[in-house]
């Protein structure tokens, strides 16, 4: 497992960034979207830097976390869209490692962390709103790593999207008053090209369908010539059979700068449930399929033997091993539940303090 090098550190924002960016947060409270709009109905911008899309999502409906998450990039959007328009079949919880944010809340004073507390009155920022006077917080998450501060990146993004995101909410808000269904027209997009300042009127607005962009396939596990040489040399055991699988889970690692979450790959044996195989993360983007592969590897390394069949619930894992299975002579099969590793995962977190979506 990696160590914990030294305690994360805050990240350094200029205060004229801050400064702008406590304002631009302060006209979107005074808006209240979600006095009218609900998490489904998103007002977006196109990212500059990629093309792509930049999802705004209205917290707040439910009446008790109230503020706007802006998702971006291919995992965020997908994540996102797959669960506005209902493709979501997977659990939230096994893609929350994935998600690109940047989150804007709006919290009573006390709830604000010392740093914040400490930033305002430097800043000498108070609410234009006083009741209720809800403080501005911001949280910017990226694939692998725990939600955290915004570093310079994050927040002059941020306060290039704010202003416009703020515009547009204006400028929709009374359509979503009203009665009229919007659904057909699709999502309220900030026109391109178009500089903030003079209000936005209707007509500018640009509303675009969006579909769930296709998932990247994963990357194919590998090992060295001679390492996957001396794996194939190894007897078959028809009747041996592996579970394997990886999770992310919800323990931090920090490595001096952002923390990041852990991930652990299991390979059991399934006559004995012993873990045979297991292995971390080593980055934050480390991708679960690769981990998984790493302790598919020791695991067949550590028995002396190549199973019959290797068993998994996640299909990326299946079509990640399943090209080194092939050539090793292993067969892969989908199963509905991993009921050793399902048993490995509850007593590591029990025992280890490792906790993983579910446990």
């Amino acid at each position: 497992m990696p160590a914990n090098k030294s305690r994360p550190t805050i990240p350094r924002v200029s205060s004229d960034t801050w400064a702008a960016l406590y304002k631009a947060a302060d006209e979107l409270r005074g808006l209240a979207l979600w006095e009218c709009m609900g998490d489904s109905e998103l007002i977006c911008i196109e990212d500059e830097r990629t093309g792509g899309p930049m999802l705004g999502a209205v917290m707040g409906g439910a009446g008790e976390v109230f503020g706007l998450v802006i998702y971006h990039g291919e995992d965020g959007c997908r994540i996102l869209l797959e669960a506005v328009l209902g493709e979501n079949e997977a659990s939230p919880m096994e893609n929350f490692h994935l998600t690109s944010a940047l989150k804007v809340e709006f919290v009573p004073k006390a709830e604000l962390s010392a740093e914040e507390k400490r930033r305002v009155k430097q800043l000498g920022f108070r609410p234009a709103t006083r009741s209720p006077q809800w403080w501005p917080t911001f949280e910017s998450m990226r694939p692998g790593c725990l939600p955290w501060h915004l570093d310079e990146a994050d927040a002059e993004l941020l306060l290039h999207v704010l202003p416009r995101l703020t515009a547009l909410g204006a400028c929709v808000r009374p359509l979503f008053e009203g009665d009229e269904a919007l659904s057909a027209d699709g999502f309220a997009f900030w026109p391109r090209g178009r500089a903030p300042g003079e209000p936005l009127r209707p007509g500018e607005v640009e509303w675009r369908k969006l579909a769930v962009p296709p998932e990247r396939g994963p990357e194919p596990v590998t090992v060295d010539e001679v390492a996957e040489a001396r794996l194939a040399a190894l007897p078959l055991e028809p009747k041996l059979a592996l579970e394997l699988d990886a999770q992310a889970g919800f323990n931090a690692i920090g490595d001096g700068a952002r923390p990041w979450y852990m991930k652990t790959g299991l390979a059991a044996e399934t006559r004995s449930g012993m873990i045979i195989g297991m292995a971390m993360g080593e980055s934050p983007t480390d991708a679960l399929e690769a981990i998984a592969g790493r302790a598919l590897v020791q695991a067949i390394g550590a028995l002396g033997k190549r199973p019959g069949v290797v068993r998994v619930q996640r299909e990326r894992i299946a079509r990640a091993v399943g090209p080194l299975a092939m050539r090793l002579g292993v067969k892969v099969e989908l199963r509905g539940s991993l009921p050793m590793i399902g048993e490995a995962m509850a007593g590591m977190s029990a025992q280890l303090g490792m906790s993983f979506p579910g446990r």
